[in-house]
Formats: C-alpha cells, sequence, structure tokens
C-alpha cells in the first residue's frame, strides 16, 4: 500500500512539474510576442518619422510641397551635403512661392528657394544639375517681380540659357528669355526668343510683346503687322484696346494724324473712360496748331484721371 500511494504522489508532482513547465512556457511565449509586436510598432513609428530620398520623391509626386520642404530639412541636418536633397527643397520653395498669394510670404519663399538651390548646384549629382538651373532661372525671373525691380534678369537669362546647353528642352524657357530680354533693354534678343516661343505656343499675348520689342527697335512696319493681327481677331478686348493704343502711337510718331485720331476714336467707342486716348487726340489738335481743342480733349482726360501726368503737364 505505501509504494502504492508513493507511485501515485510522484505521479501527481510529476504532473505539477509539467503544468508549471507548460505555463512557465506559455508565458515566455506571450511575453516574447509581446515584446515583438511593441517592438515592430516601435520601430514602425520611428521609421514613419525618419526622412528619406523615396519619402521625398512620394511627396513631390503628390504635390505635398510643404511635406517635400520638411522632409529635406531633415535629410539635410543629417548630410548638410547632400545635392538632391537641397535640389528637392528648392523646387519645393520655388512652387510654394508662385502659388503664394502674399507678396511678403512669397518673397521668403522664393530667397530660401534660391539660396536652396545654389546650394544643390554644388553638392548635387550632374544628372541634377540641368534642371536645378532651369528652376533657378525661374526664379530670378520671379525674384524681378517680388523685388519690384530688374535686377536680376541677367541671372535668369544666364541660368536659363545654362539650362537649354545642358539639353532641357522646357516650352516655356523661350518666352522667359523673351521677357528677360526685354527687361534687360535687348530688343533683337527678345524678338528671337518671343518668335521661337510664338512656334511653341502661338498666342496674341505674345504677338502683342513681340510688337513691343519691335517697337523699341525702331522696326515699326513689322510692328504694325502684329498689331493689325491683334486688333482683327484677338477676342481678348482689353488687348485689342492696348494693340490699338500702340498703333495710335505709332501713326502719332508718323505725323500719320487721321490714321492715328481713327484708332483713338476706336479705343473711345470699346471704352469711354479711357484717360489715354483723350490725351492722344488732344495731342493730334496740339500738332495741327489748335490748342483750344487739344486743352478740352485734356480736361476730359483729367476729369477721369485726375492724376494723368501728360494731360497735368500740358495744362500746367
Amino acid at each position: 500500500m505505501k509504494d502504492r500511494a508513493s507511485f501515485q504522489t510522484s505521479v501527481v508532482k510529476r504532473k505539477h512539474f509539467s503544468l508549471r513547465k507548460l505555463i512557465f512556457s506559455v508565458l515566455i511565449v506571450i511575453v516574447t510576442i509581446a515584446v515583438l509586436f511593441f517592438g515592430i510598432r516601435f520601430l514602425l513609428s520611428k521609421y514613419a518619422d525618419y526622412p528619406t530620398l523615396s519619402k521625398v520623391y512620394d511627396a513631390w509626386d503628390k504635390q505635398d510641397y510643404q511635406l517635400v520642404r520638411d522632409l529635406t530639412d531633415k535629410l539635410i541636418i543629417n548630410n548638410p551635403s547632400d545635392g538632391t536633397a537641397w535640389a528637392y527643397k528648392g523646387y519645393s520653395l520655388f512652387f510654394m512661392s508662385v502659388s503664394d498669394n502674399d507678396t511678403a510670404t512669397a518673397r521668403v519663399f522664393l530667397e530660401d528657394a534660391i539660396v536652396a538651390l545654389r546650394m544643390a548646384l554644388r553638392n548635387a549629382p550632374a544628372t541634377l544639375k540641368p534642371q536645378v538651373q532651369y528652376v533657378l532661372g525661374k526664379a530670378y525671373f520671379h525674384k524681378n517681380f517680388l523685388s519690384a525691380y530688374h535686377y536680376y534678369s541677367d541671372l535668369a537669362v544666364y541660368y536659363l540659357t545654362e539650362a537649354e546647353k545642358s539639353g532641357i528642352a522646357a516650352d516655356d524657357i523661350p518666352e522667359y528669355l523673351g521677357l528677360c530680354y526685354a527687361q534687360l533693354s535687348m530688343p533683337e534678343e527678345s524678338i528671337a526668343a518671343f518668335s521661337e516661343a510664338l512656334f511653341i505656343n502661338d498666342t496674341d499675348e505674345l504677338r502683342f510683346a513681340i510688337a513691343e520689342q519691335y517697337i523699341k527697335n525702331e522696326q515699326t512696319e513689322i510692328a504694325k503687322q502684329y498689331l493689325f493681327r491683334i486688333k482683327s481677331n484677338t477676342a481678348d478686348e482689353m488687348l485689342q484696346l492696348k494693340a490699338c493704343m500702340l498703333l495710335a502711337d505709332i501713326y502719332l510718331n508718323e505725323e500719320s494724324y487721321t490714321d492715328a485720331y481713327n484708332e483713338y476714336q476706336f479705343i473711345l467707342e470699346k471704352n469711354p473712360n479711357n484717360a489715354d486716348a483723350y490725351y492722344g487726340i488732344g495731342i493730334i489738335y496740339e500738332k495741327q496748331g489748335d490748342t483750344a481743342k487739344a486743352r478740352a480733349e485734356w480736361r476730359k482726360a483729367l476729369k477721369i484721371q485726375g492724376n494723368h501726368k501728360g494731360a497735368l503737364s500740358k495744362l500746367g
């Protein structure tokens, strides 16, 4: 009986030991799974905040320029010589600038974009530099308008032409160059660039810009051809009136007073409140020796626009 009791006790002890061992093993498995689960979550959360160029490219494709800037800022902190990060930071800031309606904010974005793009030129891969030059040229062009000066047109021309030499074939480069050359008082170069732009994008606005440059280059007969076409064909009435005003000014300088008068009258038929047209008619009367009529027209101009410089000067 004692042997049987001892045997039963031994069996019970082994069962308890096995149960404890099983429970302990299960606990180890649970703890291991928990550690792995929370560890992986921690690593994933850390990775989610970790900046990479692939994340920059993804944000760029989604046109999330703010995120592009944030990611590239972090990349640059980790590696100040990362030319690709500098480039995409510059791109994002440029687009943030041109889309911001607040001039002061847009100016800050643009200044930062230029700094970033110039840093990119120092460190970016050779394959990326033409694109950097292209955006930098446009950034300098826009800086002219935000600063109300044309101090940066030469830099815009330099970087845009360098981009073209490097293989960038963007459709907007000729128009940018035409505008820059116009700002630099280089009408021949401006005409060439605008004419190239016209082949790419045939618009009346470009024709008007070309006409202005031909006038500056004293090639008024060619300018007239562009202006005649705008006057006859454009659906933009404001542009039509601007073309008529240029035609009238050309005729006035050529002493073709009847033609000039007809252009001014055409303008007034479309817009009776055009002070410049009344001023021009006054000049015609003055040239013809009719001072009384001239002064009457200048007074009409001042009635519409009280600070009209020409009419104020003529009326003393």
